[in-house]
């Protein structure tokens, strides 16, 4: 498949779409609008091609462990199948998340993740969260270990989703509230 001929193509048929309906009185209006549409962006944008570098490479969680920063069933949490291939594979954080970990895992400090779509914002506090409450659950600690608050519903649904499969089998609880969340305290609490 050639993306760029396809867009070509799509571009032909929705410009020939669009001249079904037009019709034009005054000829001078009639050979602006037919410019823009062949040399300018009246209806559609050209395509932005480009190349991001690869994030560079954190220290595994494994080596996290080794360190002392992570709890040793953190592995287990991050240790994903691919739905694709059915393969297991642990998640390697990038530098920045390494450094996210470290600073709120081992130093104990807040921070600010301020980095591009994509880059794994989620997993710089989802892996201290997580290493926080497995070191809470092994000493016996009950109680609201973190509160993870989103702008919209549907992240905050698809971002439980995720780290409800994550958190299968560890023995830690996680909770759902929204607007559209039962009222009685069991309808959103899931344990796993």
């Amino acid at each position: 498949m050639d993306p760029f001929k396809i867009f070509q193509e799509v571009k032909q048929q929705y410009k020939a779409y669009i001249q079904t309906f037009q019709l034009f009185k005054n000829k001078e209006i009639e050979q602006y609008v037919q410019q823009q549409i062949d040399h300018g962006k009246l209806l559609w944008q050209e395509p932005i091609i480009q190349i991001s570098k690869r994030f560079k490479a954190g220290k595994s969680i494994p080596q996290l462990i080794d360190d002392g920063i992570l709890h040793p069933a953190t592995k287990d949490v991050f240790n994903l199948t691919d739905s694709k291939t059915g393969k297991k594979f642990l998640i390697h954080p990038h530098y920045h998340q390494e450094k996210a970990i470290e600073i709120v895992s081992q130093k104990k400090e807040n921070l600010v993740v301020t980095t591009g779509t994509g880059s794994g914002k989620s997993l710089c506090f989802e892996i201290p969260i997580v290493n926080h409450c497995l070191k809470a659950f092994e000493e016996g600690k009950k109680g609201i270990k973190a509160i993870i608050v989103y702008p919209m519903n549907a992240l905050a649904n698809s971002q439980y989703q995720e780290l409800a499969a994550k958190l299968a089998g560890s023995g830690l609880t996680i909770g759902l509230y929204t607007g559209d969340t039962d009222i009685a305290p069991d309808g959103a609490l899931e344990r796993y």
